[in-house]
């Protein structure tokens, strides 16, 4: 468990940068894909059930002016910093896992890719 602090700019303007702390870096990834989700919820007011697939949350993260996460190193007593690319390797690693452990059929896949957000 590694504490992490999540920087965020969604645009070039000042006022959307902010910070949020984590007490691991599966709360800060999870964070990230609420962020996405709440956007998709913006876009599309009026659908019951919204979908999207791995591929639109990394191109959501590419359009952000910045996302790094701090993540804490207990060696070296340090936060370090870590990319787009990175966070975008946890979270197709964290999505794999949470596949995987709801089966290993052919919806294994699926499930890596689709993610659901709640009905309104």
């Amino acid at each position: 468990m590694s504490r992490t602090i999540l920087l965020i700019q969604l645009d070039s303007r000042d006022k959307s940068r902010s910070y949020a702390y984590f007490h691991s870096v599966d709360e800060c990834l999870e964070r990230v894909c609420k962020i996405y989700e709440e956007h998709l919820k913006r876009c599309t007011p009026c659908a019951h059930v919204i979908t999207y697939d791995i591929l639109q949350l990394f191109d959501f993260i590419d359009m952000l002016k910045d996302l790094t996460c701090l993540v804490f190193e207990e060696e070296a007593n340090t936060y370090a910093p870590r990319n787009k690319d990175w966070i975008k390797n946890q979270i197709s690693d964290k999505l794999r896992k949470e596949a995987n452990k709801s089966g290993g059929t052919g919806e294994t896949a699926n499930a890596e890719k689709k993610r659901l957000v709640k009905e309104r």
